[in-house]
This record gives structure tokens, sequence and C-alpha cells, in this order.
């Protein structure tokens, strides 16, 4: 059984590695795991770790580092679960890729990009998501239905908004139309309780729907399939 540690930014990302794609991995061989990046923050310590999103690129990049594998015992392979959409804005990585117009190839560039300003082996698998974990969300807006039963217009309204948008993994990053601020415009509980809803919501869309709808998501996962075949 390989071992699969995955870096994310948040409590939903952790979840959705435990639970969904652990249960997807594992009988293929990889056992996957989550731990959330760290960050310093200037408080009464200046020295504590903080853990989740936020931070400076700094303070990720020190963190990827340390969890290197051959430098983390019983690790083979590492890999990120990283939102695009409040990546760093002080990452020197984002300022060669931000022509790039089309998305896909954005943030395939920036895993490159990545991978080299670590100097990583081939057991690092660095992972943005495109444009965050919401994204996974949008590509069957009728499983919010599993968690919220009672909100039939708001799921009905967010359905409707994502089918004139289209592909969910080519939704925006701006501050006020991002994947979640959108679901949170029709479902305001949605933003305390995403972690449980999260999980709960990508199990009722399941994988394979996931993986059809989010290409970027596809390819990550095609490459994790395959790790116990190294």
């Amino acid at each position: 059984m390989i071992r699969l540690l995955a870096v994310v930014e948040g409590k939903s990302e952790a979840a959705f590695v435990t639970t969904i794609l652990r249960e997807h991995l594992q009988p293929r061989g990889v056992f996957a795991d989550a731990t959330l990046v760290k960050t310093r923050v200037p408080v009464a310590r200046p020295d504590a770790a903080a853990r989740g999103g936020g931070g400076s690129w700094a303070d990720w990049e020190d963190h990827l580092r340390s969890l290197r594998p051959g430098r983390s015992a019983g690790t083979p392979y590492v890999t990120t679960m990283l939102d695009y959409y409040g990546f760093p804005p002080d990452c020197p990585l984002l300022q060669d890729v931000r022509g790039i117009p089309d998305p896909r190839q954005r943030v395939a560039a920036l895993e490159t990009a990545i991978l080299h300003a670590l100097g990583a082996p081939r057991q690092f698998v660095p992972y943005v998501q495109l444009h965050e974990f919401e994204t996974l969300l949008l590509s069957d807006v009728s499983a919010f239905s599993a968690f919220y039963p009672r909100s039939a217009p708001g799921i009905a309204a967010l359905a409707a908004e994502a089918a004139k948008l289209g592909d969910p993994e080519l939704i925006d990053d701006g501050a006020t139309t991002a994947p979640s601020k959108r679901i949170a415009e029709h479902l305001p509980d949605y933003p305390r309780q995403k972690p449980t809803a999260g999980t709960v919501i990508t199990a009722a869309i399941g994988i394979p729907r996931m993986r059809q709808r989010c290409r970027h998501f596809d390819e990550w996962l095609t490459r994790l399939e395959g790790l116990a075949a190294e």
C-alpha cells in the first residue's frame, strides 16, 4: 500500500481527501491522508505556526520543502490540493503564468513551476485546483439537496447560474464571483457549514461525475490512481 500525503488549505479539502479520495484510491493500493498547509501569523507569538489557507508563499514553500519525499519518513508520495483562487499573491511563480490565457494551461504551468522550484522528485505531485474546492460541488448542483433538502429555491437558482456558466473549472476567481461566493449567494449557510456540507455533497455527486465535468481534476486523479504501479 502506497502512502500519499496531501497538503491542503482547509478543513473541507482535508475531509474530501480523507473520505472521498481515500475511499476511491485505497482499492487501487494508495492510502490518502491530509495535512493543512502551515502558515506563520504576526500575533503575540510571531514564530507560532498556524494552519490553513492564507499566509505568504514563503511559509507555504517552507512547509512543502519539509514534506518532500525523502525527507519525510514513511511518506513516499506527496501531493497538494491548493486553490488557484486566493493563491498567495507574493508567489513569484504566479508572475510567469498569469499571462497564459487558458486557465488549465495556466495552472498546469504553475504546478510545473512549483515542482521545479522545490527541486522535488517524481514522488511529488503538485495539484492546483481550478479555481477552488467548490468547483467540484458545481459539477452537479442537484447533489446540494443531499445536505440542503429544504433549500430547493436556492439550489434551483444556483443550478440555473451554473448551467449558464458551463464548464465548472472555468468559473472565474473574482472576489464576488468565485465558486464559493456564488454558492454562498444562494445558500447563505454554506460558508459556516462547508467542511461537512462539502463532504456530503461530493459523496452524493460521486467521483465519476466530478472527473467527467472537471478535466484538470480528472488528470490529477488519473496520476494518483497510477502511483501504486510506479
